[in-house]
């Protein structure tokens, strides 16, 4: 009867170590992106939930656990602290970018944007700071510092998120964007 008893409580002890944050982490740090283009993934660490929408109307969406282990907790608040996330503007949004040509036969600056395109809205907690950043990445010709910090965050949460194993048995997007 003991070693029940020990095995359920060592049961339980690991359950509830997957999916919490480390206690070296700020205890408010958390992370809510929104991604994708005609339709919309949620991630929200603080729920501990990925959210997929199929693109078929909300009974279809479907979600899973992240149950992120001590070590992803601690990538993902270093890659929040390397893009220096909290001192990002609200709002980025490339298309606004003049992109200088490299050849001097063309003085004006142009602008150049593609539809659809990748869309993020990502709201990160930590340490009592919140801040919010929506960033639209409709040029990929423009080069600021804003946006090489952002997107290397994206680049790392989409892969980080999208690659979960868990994440991957989602069922995938049926809709396609014109």
């Amino acid at each position: 009867m003991a070693v029940i008893h020990t095995t359920i409580a060592f049961v339980v002890a690991a359950a509830a170590a997957i999916g919490t944050q480390p206690r070296d982490l700020p205890r408010d740090f958390g992370i809510r992106m929104e991604l994708g283009l005609c339709w919309r993934d949620v991630v929200d660490t603080r729920a501990d939930r990925y959210t997929r929408d199929t693109g078929q109307g909300p009974e279809h969406r479907r979600s899973t656990q992240l149950r992120l282990t001590d070590a992803q907790w601690r990538d993902l608040s270093r890659w929040v602290e390397e893009s220096r996330f909290f001192t990002l503007p609200a709002e980025i949004f490339a298309s606004s970018l003049k992109v200088y040509p490299a050849t001097p036969e063309v003085p004006e600056p142009t602008s150049r944007s593609s539809h659809p395109s990748p869309r993020y809205v990502i709201e990160i907690q930590s340490e009592g700071r919140r801040h919010r950043v929506e960033f639209d990445d409709d040029n990929t010709d423009a080069s600021t510092e804003s946006l090489t910090l952002i997107r290397g965050l994206v680049k790392q949460l989409e892969e980080f998120f999208t690659q979960l194993p868990q994440v991957k048995k989602l069922p995938p997007v049926m809709v396609g964007c014109i």
